[in-house]
């Protein structure tokens, strides 16, 4: 029952940012922790704008291989399993993976049109992730009410937070690049 009510928020949550990002104009009901993400997931991708951007371009050099949302979200997830792989989870580090996640489905809505179907998929597919394997580890804080409680009021400025963002992103970079490397270009070999 436990898994069921954090998989059900998680979802939410995840799917709150992803249509934020790609329909921002429609209005939707949001509660606390969507909001948060929503606005320190925008400070990032506004701040480190270019460098998702060019993870998006290592992940999905062919413009076409973004038309495949099951395909997408298997990438997306193993993109972050190598971003965890050293077992250290904290709040920037999902929240980093989930603005990588929504900068895809825009770019699928950019390039394809409507992107529900998809963003549903997406979504879902991150969730399982998110839940199956670091469920405890959110659950262990109190669930996403730790995540509001840490951040309702904080903004990125500080410098502080810039670095630790810095470390997460490059991080996930350094993952993106294993995978393409090893991923990718191994099974085209």
């Amino acid at each position: 029952m436990e898994d069921d009510l954090l998989m059900k928020e998680t979802t939410a949550l995840i799917k709150a940012y992803v249509m934020h990002r790609v329909a921002p104009d429609v209005p939707q009901p949001l509660n606390q922790a969507e909001s948060v993400l929503i606005r320190l997931g925008d400070e990032v991708f506004s701040q480190h704008r270019e460098t998702f951007r060019e993870m998006l371009g290592r992940l999905y050099p062919n413009p076409h291989d973004l038309s495949n949302a099951s395909s997408v979200a298997g990438t997306a997830t193993r993109v972050a399993e190598e971003v965890f792989s050293d077992e250290e989870v904290n709040w920037g580090r999902l929240a980093a993976v989930i603005v990588l996640l929504a900068t895809v489905a825009q770019e699928m809505d950019d390039r394809f049109g409507t992107v529900d179907e998809r963003s549903e998929v997406l979504s879902l597919e991150m969730s399982r992730f998110v839940v199956e394997n670091h469920g405890d580890w959110i659950r262990e804080r109190g669930g996403w009410e730790d995540f509001v409680r840490r951040y309702k009021r904080r903004s990125l400025p500080s410098l502080r937070t810039r670095w630790v963002c810095a470390a997460v992103l490059c991080g996930i970079m350094a993952s993106i690049v294993w995978f393409v490397r090893y991923h990718i270009f191994q099974n085209h070999d």
